[in-house]
């Protein structure tokens, strides 16, 4: 009888494990509604695991990231530092906007990430969330940060760059050499 009854539990415990992948996995396959409707990303769901620049929310806020000349230069930053971030997958580019899909390496859930390039207010607004399970350990928010920094050094390297191009002086003849 004793064994009857551990193997009873054992088999629900495996129906229990194959029912919670299979809503993982449609979770994870199941892109949520995205986008930006006059400036405003999608609020971020009511669970830990998302961030937002434009949630009130303590919990999910980030700062926005600063515009970088114009929206040209500043989506060539962010892919740069989309670029630099493994496991991402630009799944739509527009001139205001960027939907990024993160895949986690082990486990392979994918999180939802975009930026918004408020021309207005010259900042780039970002939401990124997971599409399966309840928490993320932070990572959404680690995300945040490390693409930030990968943005901001994009920002400075682009700008000494440009600082170390030697200029002709407006006045100076065209076939005389760049002063150094």
């Amino acid at each position: 009888m004793y064994s009857t009854f551990i193997s009873r539990i054992a088999i629900i415990l495996v129906l229990l494990l194959i029912v919670a992948y299979a809503v993982i996995g449609y979770q994870n396959s199941t892109p949520p509604p995205l986008g930006h409707t006059n400036g405003q990303l999608s609020p971020v769901p009511t669970t830990p695991n998302a961030v937002s620049s434009q949630s009130q929310d303590p919990r999910y806020q980030v700062s926005t990231l600063p515009f970088y000349q114009n929206q040209e230069q500043t989506m060539a930053a962010l892919l740069l530092a989309v670029q630099l971030y493994d496991n991402a997958t630009i799944e739509l580019q527009q001139t205001d906007y960027l939907y990024v899909v993160f895949t986690t390496p082990v486990l392979g859930f994918h999180d939802d990430a975009e930026f918004y390039l408020d021309s207005a207010s010259q900042s780039v607004h970002f939401r990124s969330a997971s599409r399966a399970g309840y928490s993320d350990g932070g990572l959404n928010r680690a995300r945040y940060e490390a693409l930030r920094q990968h943005y901001l050094a994009a920002i400075k390297t682009t700008t000494a760059e440009a600082q170390s191009i030697p200029v002709k002086p407006q006045n100076a003849p065209a076939d005389s050499p760049a002063p150094d």
